[in-house]
Parts: C-alpha cells; sequence; structure tokens
C-alpha cells in the first residue's frame, strides 16, 4: 500500500473511531483500488462505503434468510456482516477507471509497511492496541494488529511473497 493511501485510511478511521460506542459500533467498509502484479496487490487508493444492510430491504432479507442461518446467529447484528451498497460499489469502479486502476475488492488485507515500530506507534496513538509480534514460521507478515472494532489486519517489512529474511528470522 502506498503511503497516502495508507495516511488517508488511518485519518478516516481514527476520525470513525473515536464515534464508537457499544450501541452504534459504526462500522466502516471500503474497496481496495490499485494493481495487481502475479501475487501481489498494490493499493493506491481506498473507497469507503456504506453498509446496506443498514438500509436496503433486500440486504437485510438475504442475511436473515441465507447469512445468518449458514455463519450463525452472530451475524443477525447489522453491525457485524457487511454488504455494501451496491451505488457505493458503481461509483467506486467509476473513481478506479478514472484514476487508471483496478478494483481489488475486499478480504483480509495487511499492511506492507517500511518501519514496524513507528508504525505500531501510530496506531497505538490512534486508539488501537499494540500489534503483536506473530510467533510463527509462517511466510507472511511478521505482526497481526486490531482495530478498536476487532478487525484484524496484518503488518509486514519485508512483504507478504514468501519467509522472512535470514537476517530478520528473529523479527528485530
Amino acid at each position: 500500500m502506498d503511503d497516502q493511501a495508507l495516511a488517508d485510511f488511518l485519518d478516516v478511521a481514527a476520525g470513525e473511531y473515536q464515534l464508537i460506542t457499544p450501541d452504534a459500533p459504526l462500522p466502516c467498509f471500503a474497496l481496495l483500488l490499485g494493481s495487481a502484479e502475479a501475487t501481489t496487490y498494490h493499493v493506491r487508493h481506498i473507497a469507503f462505503g456504506r453498509n446496506a444492510r443498514t438500509t436496503d430491504p433486500a440486504a437485510q432479507q438475504e442475511f436473515r434468510e441465507t447469512i445468518v442461518p449458514k455463519f450463525g446467529p452472530a451475524y443477525e447484528n447489522e453491525h457485524r456482516g457487511w454488504w455494501m451498497d451496491s451505488h457505493d460499489v458503481l461509483r467506486a469502479s467509476h473513481e478506479a477507471e478514472a484514476l487508471g486502476l483496478d478494483l481489488l475488492g475486499f478480504n483480509h488485507f495487511g499492511f506492507h509497511i517500511e518501519d514496524t515500530a513507528a508504525t505500531s506507534e501510530a496506531l497505538v496513538a490512534a486508539g488501537t492496541p499494540k500489534p503483536a509480534e506473530r510467533f510463527t514460521n509462517r511466510p507472511f507478515a511478521e505482526y497481526r494488529a486490531m482495530d478498536p472494532e476487532g478487525n484484524w489486519f496484518d503488518l509486514s517489512e519485508h512483504g507478504f511473497g514468501g519467509p522472512r529474511p535470514p537476517s530478520d528470522s528473529a523479527g528485530s
């Protein structure tokens, strides 16, 4: 992810997180815009969208009849399972096209960062728990972070395409 896209995300997220209460978790959802190369996505922009589950009767019915029976009662909470508003998906698609970018989608995500310590400090200052080192030999991210709503994301200095470089096997 480029530095400006990460900064834009953190600016929006930090403001939204300050509004979160147990009664109104105010989740946000975004589509990632950028380019894809072999096994790597390069995120250049983030397009935020609304949750159709809070406004669209068809989305509410689909969750009630399909998602909740399949994945359980936790998904009865409209703030848990998201369905991005189709108008926002279309807007993001046009935005990506205008910028010469691809609509990459959204699933599990992580950030390729330059400095774990500096990024961790910025996240903690924005109200998140301190990212934790992943004590495993998995060939992916070295750190796992969590936003104030409990959504996990990865942080990696070495990237996501393979194991940590041998000179950094201890995570330092």
